[in-house]
């Protein structure tokens, strides 16, 4: 296991390889196109992706999340019923 900075806090970071079997040719394309489309190799892309995905933990963190994805042009607006 090699050793790394987190450029966000200035410390040390384990970093592990993770070798990802069976993935179906149409994921892989994908995962090809987007990364080509962002500039990254495939490694980096999928790197970012399973960083953005696990990088939130606090409950604050995840619903600022929730709302940056689903705010705005992209959101929708619910009635709430009333309460009892």
């Amino acid at each position: 296991m090699w050793s790394s900075v987190d450029a966000d806090t200035d410390r040390r970071v384990a970093i592990s390889t993770l070798t990802v079997r069976n993935i179906d040719d149409a994921t892989i394309k994908q995962l090809r196109q987007r990364a080509a489309r962002h500039g990254r190799s495939v490694s980096e892309e999928a790197r970012v992706i399973l960083h953005k995905t696990f990088a939130f933990k606090t409950g604050p963190e995840v619903l600022a999340h929730a709302r940056s994805l689903f705010s705005g042009e992209h959101g929708v607006e619910l009635l709430l019923p009333p309460r009892r």
